[in-house]
C-alpha cells in the first residue's frame, strides 16, 4: 500500500519535473503532463488524500514565480475539477476522463483565448491523445478497479 504510494509520488515528480524542460514542446505546443498524470491516476484512486498529494506535490514543482501565481492556482482549481468531473459524470470512467481532459485543458489555457486559438487547440488534441495513453497505462496499474 505504502509502496505504491511512493511509486505514484515518483511518477508525479517525475512527468512534472518534465514538463518543466523545453524537451515536451511538440512545435510550439507543450502539453500539460502534471495535469493528464493527476488525472489519469485520480480515475482510479478515490482517495483524496492521495490526490491532494499529487496535486501539492505537482504544484510546488511546478511553481513558476516567487508570491502566489495565478497560473498555478489555474492549474490547482483545474486539476480539482477535472477529479471531480471524472467522480461525478455518469458515463463510463474513460468518456468521463476525455470530458475532464477537454475542460481543464480550457481552463488552463483561458488566458490565451482569443489570441491563440490554434495553439490551445493544438494543446488539447495532443493532452488527449497522451491522456488517454496514460489512462490505459493507470487502467494496467490499477487493474481496471476503483480504489476507494
Amino acid at each position: 500500500m505504502f509502496l505504491s504510494f511512493i511509486i505514484e509520488i515518483a511518477v508525479v515528480a517525475l512527468l512534472s519535473l518534465f514538463q518543466l524542460t523545453g524537451v515536451t514542446f511538440l512545435g510550439a505546443v507543450k502539453p500539460d503532463l502534471a495535469l493528464l498524470i493527476i488525472l489519469s491516476m485520480g480515475a482510479y484512486d478515490k482517495r483524496w488524500t492521495r490526490r491532494l498529494s499529487w496535486l501539492i506535490l505537482s504544484a510546488a514543482i511546478l511553481k513558476f514565480t516567487p508570491g502566489i501565481d495565478w497560473r498555478l492556482a489555474i492549474f490547482a482549481v483545474s486539476a480539482v475539477f477535472g477529479i471531480i468531473l471524472i467522480d461525478y459524470l455518469p458515463w463510463t470512467r474513460l468518456i468521463s476522463f476525455i470530458i475532464a481532459v477537454v475542460l481543464s485543458g480550457f481552463m488552463v489555457n483561458l488566458r490565451l483565448f482569443g489570441m491563440e486559438w490554434s495553439a490551445v487547440s493544438k494543446e488539447i488534441i495532443l493532452d488527449l491523445v497522451l491522456g488517454i495513453i496514460m489512462f490505459l497505462v493507470a487502467s494496467l496499474a490499477y487493474g481496471k478497479k476503483e480504489i476507494h
